[in-house]
């Protein structure tokens, strides 16, 4: 049976690019192992726990589906998200979809770069050895954001 784990503060892709500035990390990460064969076997849909805070006080916790096509695509449509802005709560359904680009090093570990919408900061990713779990943390300065995934 397949759970999904809830990880620490978490995550990206909801508004990566969200309502304040962010400061990407300089240089921008990269792999230095990925090749065809690495990013084919991560390949499939998986579902994410999104839980996330940043410096201006703003919490927010969603659940995403992450969408990777094995040639180094990705995509993620949130289905709910709620942020919490310290006195007001908002809750959106089926908020607009990211998408872009990741590598994968032989290791298990990558990064996956937003290109739409534009500005967001990479995002860290570990892979289990099984492909089946997927972590990702935001790299943005001041900002707590990590996603659970699992397929």
């Amino acid at each position: 049976m397949k759970k999904i784990l809830l990880l620490f503060a978490v995550f990206f892709l909801s508004t990566a690019a969200g309502a304040y500035a962010q400061t990407c990390p300089s240089p921008t990460p990269s792999c230095s192992t990925s090749s065809s064969t690495t990013l084919a076997d991560l390949d499939g849909t998986y579902v994410c726990v999104e839980i996330k805070t940043n410096s201006s006080n703003v919490s927010g916790s969603s659940v995403a589906v992450v969408t990777l096509n094995g040639t180094g695509d990705f995509t993620v449509v949130n289905q709910a998200q709620n942020n919490d802005s310290g006195g007001t709560t908002t809750y959106s359904d089926f908020a607009a979809s990211v998408s872009g680009t990741y590598c994968l090093n032989t290791a298990g570990n990558g990064y996956l770069f937003i290109t739409n919408p534009a500005g967001g900061c990479p995002l860290a990713m570990v892979v289990d050895n099984s492909y089946h779990e997927v972590r990702i943390i935001n790299t943005a300065e001041n900002y707590a954001d990590a996603l659970l995934c699992t397929r």
